[in-house]
């Protein structure tokens, strides 16, 4: 399933400050299907906290996050991507 990724998890897997968060962050995005989808405003502020794009468009690059897929998709596939979003985000959120 494809995920929508925000700024605060690619900040916690990109950022040399908090190894626990690193690692915890890295072990969720990995967890999904490449690419992540994401957002301009999304890696403005990503850049922003890390210091600068560099480490950002490494991913780009690499093809593990893409940019604004969501306008490309028809309404009805909109729909049911954003459903799943929603469904996983549940899931995640579930006590172990």
């Amino acid at each position: 399933m494809q995920c929508l990724i925000d700024a605060g998890p690619l900040v916690a897997a990109l950022s040399r400050g908090n190894a626990a968060d690193q690692i915890w962050a890295r072990k969720q995005i990995r967890s999904f299907e490449r690419p992540l989808i994401t957002c301009d405003a999304v890696l403005t502020e990503a850049s922003h906290f890390l210091g600068g794009p560099t480490s950002i468009l490494r991913l780009i690059v690499e093809g593990l996050i893409t940019l604004n897929l969501i306008h490309r998709m028809r309404q009805k596939d909109c729909w049911n991507f954003l459903k799943n979003i929603v469904i996983s985000q549940w899931i995640m959120r579930m006590p172990a």
